[in-house]
């Protein structure tokens, strides 16, 4: 039954992409991506397990090529797994990985963090259940309580949350560019 539940809230992922992309795309050149996969048990994602996602970057933040969800760069993701249902709660955070083997980018993850943190400290403190003591990979994640019914109206602030903050992580990794 849980199974079904994950499909359903990428289903619900879809329908919040539909309705966001085109004004994110003109406006802020930030791509969405929703993605559901079943992580069965033998196969390349088992570890992982099933899962609905929904992903916010842009493509100069990551090397994985847009018809991928890839798991490298700068990205937003709110997500679900059977647990999540379960709890009725929706994950998410902003990872930044694996940054220092981007040849275009000469920068310390450490730096990185803390200095996207610092900036935007005001607005990742006003969202719901949110921890920001973490490591570089991570930079802020949390959770929302949401269900199927309400998941539009829980999951919208804290997008527009990103969408208001990531002008910073285009000027750390602007200023972080090489100059070759």
């Amino acid at each position: 039954m849980s199974g079904q539940k994950v499909k359903q809230f990428h289903d619900r992922f879809n329908e919040i992409k539909v309705n966001i992309e085109d004004d994110l795309m003109a406006d802020y050149s930030l791509g969405v991506k929703v993605g559901y996969r079943e992580g069965k048990e033998g196969g390349p994602d088992a570890r992982f397990g099933e899962i609905a996602l929904f992903k916010i970057l842009k493509e100069k933040w990551t090397r994985t090529p847009p018809e991928e969800l890839g798991n490298d760069g700068v990205f937003f993701a709110m997500w679900v797994t059977p647990k999540e249902v379960e709890m009725k709660r929706v994950k998410y955070n902003v990872h930044a990985l694996k940054l220092r083997t981007f040849p275009q980018y000469k920068l310390k993850a450490w730096d990185f963090a803390d200095a996207f943190r610092a900036r935007a400290r005001r607005e990742i403190q006003s969202l719901p259940n949110v921890n920001m003591d973490l490591g570089p990979g991570n930079l802020f994640e949390g959770y929302v309580n949401a269900e199927l019914g309400n998941l539009k109206n829980a999951c919208t602030p804290i997008i527009e949350t990103f969408v208001n903050i990531h002008p910073i992580i285009d000027d750390l990794l602007e200023k972080a560019e090489r100059n070759t």
